[in-house]
């Protein structure tokens, strides 16, 4: 069976001023965050409508999360319950599928799910039967033994979605030998715009405090010169990051506390094994004192990690940060420590702290595992070591210790390269070249702009980031 494309006779075109309609099935738009893209599609003149769980739960909070949508998106929420919350792959919908795309009158979906997710193999059976196009993500970047009905699974929705939304150029190339029938596009998530999300996630909750108790303004201070510039990022000052991005926006304050204070190591994340975490500690124990260890998340390593003393301190460990409030957490941290390392079935797919760390002008360490060095080496934002030598990992954080002028250089490489790729904007294009690929019926004039994009060629492994026209931008594994 070909991938779904659009049924619908090229002599009976919508008229004009008919919005092209996109279905999202989307776990991780429950927390708002996650919606920048599709509140983008809608402003470019897309009808969304974004079927999200109706509680879920993540690794930066041990309370459940409820869906809020952002601004200009109150409409477009359809919550539904799920069986298996938080169970990425594993959760399934409790719900009548294909009543409710039906309902949605989609021109195009899109999954975003594992192709061997079971939501993955849910609707494509609901969007198939109604000859909707459609499409999944595709972070998992190792080709691990899965058991056999598992394989059948992802062979048989590869074989069938229109498209596949990589989020990384191994993902990109895995999806491509899996069996992917349709067009195959690099297109990296998006960054959240953090002060739209975060007053969207205060107006729902009814309040506004910081919950670290510090105010410190997080990327808010940072960005009040220029404004998110999806709006944007956030403008960069020197004494942002000489001192650590703790210190964005003190300038006039004469911040004293922040002068002194000892040089802070974070982390956000799962708190488990495989994300390095005990080599990050031993590393941390290297350094001559005072230094902090800032573990933002939470996870079977908890009682191993919190209160362990470390030079001039102990671990510490918050967990009641939302997504929407992550800023606040990076607005702690002079670096950002992604130690991962690699397992028979897993390796990092792609680091998504190091992006956002990036864009709040935090540099990073991150281990070679998965896509750690291929994203630091594309963003230029910090440096790698080898997993596990924890010998190593001490020796690049106390380069950045010793090196203000190195660490506020990182700091501006990687989120100039953050906003030219991970920026709302840019994940719009390059979702957007990819659902228009599927339903060429609903390409606008405005989709015609050049934009930037990042073109991946799977014969050389190489990407590039380039100027492109935006309707050759999503490409092919096995063309150029």
């Amino acid at each position: 069976m070909a991938p779904v494309r659009d049924r619908r006779s090229p002599n009976q075109p919508p008229a004009p001023s008919a919005a092209p309609r996109l279905l999202a099935v989307s776990h991780p738009a429950v927390t708002n965050v996650n919606q920048g893209v599709y509140r983008e599609l809608a402003r470019r003149g897309w009808e969304v409508t974004i079927v999200v769980p109706r509680r879920w739960r993540h690794d930066y909070s041990s309370a459940p999360v409820t869906p809020t949508a952002l601004r200009g998106l109150e409409g477009a929420l359809r919550p539904t319950p799920v069986a298996f919350a938080g169970r990425q792959q594993r959760h399934l919908y409790l719900a009548r599928c294909r009543a409710l795309a039906a309902r949605a009158r989609a021109d195009v979906a899109f999954v975003e799910a594992e192709p061997y997710a079971l939501a993955a193999a849910q609707w494509r059976r609901a969007l198939a039967g109604l000859g909707i196009p459609w499409g999944v993500q595709c972070y998992e970047n190792i080709d691990r033994p899965l058991p056999a009905p598992v394989r059948r699974l992802r062979a048989t929705v590869l074989r069938d979605a229109a498209f596949v939304a990589a989020r990384s150029r191994s993902a990109a190339r895995l999806a491509a030998v899996w069996g992917a029938r349709g067009e195959i596009g690099l297109a990296p998530p998006a960054v959240p715009a953090w002060e739209s999300a975060r007053a969207a996630d205060e107006h729902a909750n009814g309040h506004t405090s910081d919950p670290t108790g510090k105010d410190d303004g997080a990327c808010r201070d940072a960005t009040r010169d220029g404004g998110a510039r999806d709006v944007g990022a956030p403008a960069l000052s020197d004494s942002a990051c000489l001192g650590g991005p703790r210190e964005a926006g003190a300038g006039e304050r004469g911040d004293r506390r922040a002068s002194t204070r000892p040089f802070t190591i974070g982390y956000a994340g799962r708190l488990v094994q495989s994300k390095g975490l005990l080599d990050l500690l031993a590393a941390v124990r290297r350094l001559p004192a005072p230094v902090e260890l800032l573990l933002i998340g939470n996870g079977e390593l908890r009682p191993q990690l919190e209160g362990q003393p470390i030079p001039g301190g102990r671990v510490r460990i918050i967990d009641h940060l939302t997504h929407a409030r992550m800023a606040e957490g990076y607005a702690q941290l002079d670096v950002l420590a992604l130690p991962s390392r690699t397992t028979p079935t897993w390796k990092e797919q792609l680091g998504r702290a190091i992006v956002e760390a990036l864009w709040c002008g935090v540099p990073v360490v991150g281990s070679d595992s998965g896509e750690i060095p291929w994203l630091i080496e594309l963003t230029g934002g910090g440096l790698t070591f080898p997993e596990g030598d924890a010998a190593a990992l001490a020796e690049r954080l106390g380069t950045l210790r010793d090196d203000p002028a190195l660490r506020l250089r990182f700091a501006r490489a990687g989120r100039e390269t953050a906003e030219r790729i991970f920026s709302v904007s840019a994940a719009t294009d390059a979702l957007e070249r990819l659902l228009v690929g599927a339903a060429p019926s609903c390409a606008t004039p405005a989709q015609q702009r050049t934009a930037m994009g990042i073109r991946f060629d799977a014969a050389t492994a190489a990407t590039t980031i380039t100027a492109c026209p935006a309707t050759s931008a999503a490409v092919h594994p096995d063309t150029d």
